[in-house]
């Protein structure tokens, strides 16, 4: 008899622990670091261009396009794409502001 008594305790006792495990929550994930832009401007683009430190991404400094976006080449008989700065005026035509850039979420 107090072997069934003790094994009825013991089972009443696993059981009530069961509860606790299933109250428990779950801790919550940390949010996301923010982003934090910085933008280190191009020297040789005297200020129009720059590069976002946390993307690594080129931008605009403000709204501009190249004048004359293409030149006819006379050696090759074709025409070309300006460049300024050293970057295609199609790859300046297409890059983002610096502020559109820090805009994003």
């Amino acid at each position: 008899m107090k072997i069934k008594s003790a094994l009825l305790v013991l089972a009443m006792v696993g059981l009530l622990g069961c509860d606790e495990m299933e109250s428990k929550k779950q801790p919550e994930p940390a949010p996301a670091p923010r982003v934090v832009h910085h933008f280190d401007p191009i020297t040789k683009s005297e200020g129009n261009l720059a590069v976002d430190t946390a993307t690594g991404q080129m931008c605009k400094t403000w709204e501009w396009a190249c004048t004359k976006p293409t030149f006819y080449n006379p050696y090759t008989k074709e025409t070309q794409d300006n460049l300024a700065y050293g970057i295609s005026c199609a790859a300046i035509a297409d890059m983002p502001t610096c502020k559109s850039i820090s805009d994003q979420k």
